[in-house]
């Protein structure tokens, strides 16, 4: 009996459609320099750089990083410390934390480092407390009470004691980005007049969806349609090493990564040639190699030289 996605119990495995496996999805934003999120007499935690924000669950892990790191000024003699992020995996309930000491004359004396990931792993352990993700086995995609999971989270997070003045507020969370990893279950073909794209199942593609807005407007939005215009899309990425185009049933080019910009416009990033065109793009580039080789050795270079100068060079690299 198929499940039915719109029951309000459906889990997100039920949700997703079953030509596609969902890997894992990420959202982050981005928070400007100079921003205490948590300040006290002891220490700040601080952006010394814009830094992104990130969360990313997959079946095997949640993850909470910083990118790059954000300062932690401690109060001397403790040294100062970066912290990267935290990690929770769900098949042994185990958490996590990337706190590393800076060394330096100015940044301290005693190494409270260890103390500091304590901090860090308690705080996310009372988060989770009593939830079903504290149980180890957890799996998110198949969790059919997932938002009340995360609604329990919440509310934990709200009865913890306060941990400092914070000066960050909804607004300062810019430049929101969606990533998201499928698999392709089943294969897909798109052909046309002899021509076309096809995709083997197994294929994994990743999506990275980037916007200009900020979390307040995405927040204050009611409606779903509201919250994409406040996320104020500008760039979706796709990036893959399965996507074939086909010329006449055989392949001519891998599609790595491609971009396509607010008002439709879409750039190939990257790509790599297949087939026949890929055995021709290696014979032109043994030409130029050959030929820039024995220009080298005409001012007195020896061949070796000549082969592994003209290798490297610009000249080498085909145009087909």
């Amino acid at each position: 009996m198929m499940t039915n996605p719109n029951r309000n119990d459906a889990s997100i495995d039920e949700r997703v459609p079953a030509e596609v496996e969902l890997r894992a999805i990420g959202l982050s934003f981005s928070l400007p320099a100079g921003k205490n999120l948590s300040q006290t007499w002891q220490r700040e935690l601080r952006t010394e750089s814009e830094s992104r924000a990130s969360v990313r669950v997959s079946r095997e892990r949640l993850e909470l990083g910083f990118s790059p790191a954000i300062l932690i000024d401690a109060l001397w003699p403790a040294m100062n410390m970066e912290l990267g992020g935290a990690t929770l995996d769900f098949a042994t309930g185990r958490i996590t934390a990337t706190v590393g000491s800076i060394h330096g004359v100015t940044e301290g004396l005693v190494d409270f480092s260890e103390n500091a990931q304590k901090e860090v792993i308690a705080l996310i352990s009372a988060g989770i407390s009593g939830t079903a993700m504290a149980r180890p086995g957890y799996d998110p995609l198949t969790d059919t009470q997932i938002v009340s999971t995360l609604e329990a989270i919440a509310d934990n997070f709200r009865r913890q004691p306060s941990s400092g003045r914070s000066e960050v507020d909804a607004s300062d969370f810019g430049s929101p980005r969606i990533d998201v990893k499928i698999a392709t279950s089943t294969p897909f073909s798109f052909i046309e007049d002899q021509a076309g794209l096809s995709v083997a199942p197994g294929t994994v593609i990743e999506v990275s969806i980037g916007g200009q807005g900020n979390l307040a407007t995405i927040v204050a939005s009611r409606s779903t349609q509201d919250k994409v215009r406040a996320a104020k899309i500008e760039t979706v990425t796709i990036t893959s090493n399965g996507v074939v185009v086909v010329v006449n049933n055989k392949p001519v080019a891998f599609l790595d990564r491609m971009r396509i910009d607010r008002g439709g416009v879409v750039t190939l990033e990257k790509m790599r040639l297949a087939g026949t065109a890929s055995e021709a793009e290696g014979m032109e580039s043994l030409f130029r190699v050959i030929g820039t080789a024995l220009t080298w050795t005409q001012t007195g270079a020896t061949l070796d030289a000549a082969l592994a100068v003209a290798a490297n060079s610009s000249d080498a690299q085909a145009n087909i």
